[in-house]
């Protein structure tokens, strides 16, 4: 193409999710070459409302079905485990900086799934993607089918702090992992999450939890939380999320007994 013409194509940017770079197409215009860079922190763009999200993970694209409905649940009985919020986005993120060859990972509140199948692509032996919502568990098979990781990943219902059904998944786990359970909406769960988190975990295990503030209700998680793990708390790897004031990720490790 000639320097005169391509002075006269503009590049627009068409909607797309894949966490990183753009999409473009050739606009017949005067002008200079203009792109937008896509971020996964788009605040003019729902994505919560998409049927079907591509999501980047380093190299990886995981695609993922979503299914929110404006019931005041997000699309969930037990709430809001339907679509990809971005603390999952950041959390999954963050696993690419685990060592996860031959681990046991387990998620809790899994939802739609999105964390584990990251943790199966980027190398973990075992994940158990556990919630207490059968849709959200149901929406995570077919999330899991998708991304043909069947042989990595088990889903499992599990409440916090029943006990039989968190011996059902064979504790305790290399890796556990949590995207905002620190929730207002769980807020009455929270000493069941606590009890649940010390079932699945050693004092060897790494915990990550990944979490937006929203309503100051992660206080009263954090003070049930301190009498059992102590916790080291920093700004997210994502470039899309590292200087998102609300958001935060968590590494705990178990207090010895």
């Amino acid at each position: 193409m000639s320097k005169a013409a391509t002075s006269a194509v503009r590049a627009r940017v068409v909607q797309s999710d894949l966490g990183a770079g753009a999409a473009l197409e050739p606009v017949p215009d005067e002008g200079a070459l203009q792109v937008a860079v896509w971020s996964a922190n788009n605040p003019y763009f729902d994505e919560k409302r998409l049927e079907r999200r591509l999501l980047l993970v380093g190299e990886h694209r995981i695609n993922i079905r979503q299914a929110w409905k404006p019931d005041g649940k997000g699309g969930t009985e037990i709430g809001y485990g339907a679509v990809v919020y971005p603390s999952a986005v950041v959390l999954a993120d963050e696993l690419r900086e685990v060592a996860l060859d031959g681990k046991r990972v387990v998620e809790l509140g899994a939802g739609h799934g999105f964390v584990s199948i990251a943790a199966a692509v980027l190398g973990a032996a075992q994940v158990v993607c556990t919630d207490g919502d059968e849709g959200s568990c149901s929406l995570a098979a077919v999330n899991v089918a998708d991304n043909s990781v069947e042989g990595t990943v088990e889903v499992s219902r599990m409440l916090w702090g029943d006990e039989e059904m968190q011996r059902a998944v064979r504790p305790p786990f290399d890796v556990v992992v949590a995207a905002d359970v620190a929730a207002m909406v769980y807020e009455e769960a929270f000493a069941s999450l606590v009890e649940c988190l010390l079932a699945m975990s050693t004092e060897e295990s790494l915990i990550l939890l990944a979490y937006e503030k929203r309503h100051g209700t992660e206080r009263k998680f954090f003070h049930k939380l301190a009498k059992f793990f102590t916790w080291e708390e920093r700004k997210p790897r994502h470039p899309d999320f590292c200087d998102v004031e609300a958001m935060w990720v968590l590494q705990l490790k178990r207090k010895p007994r």
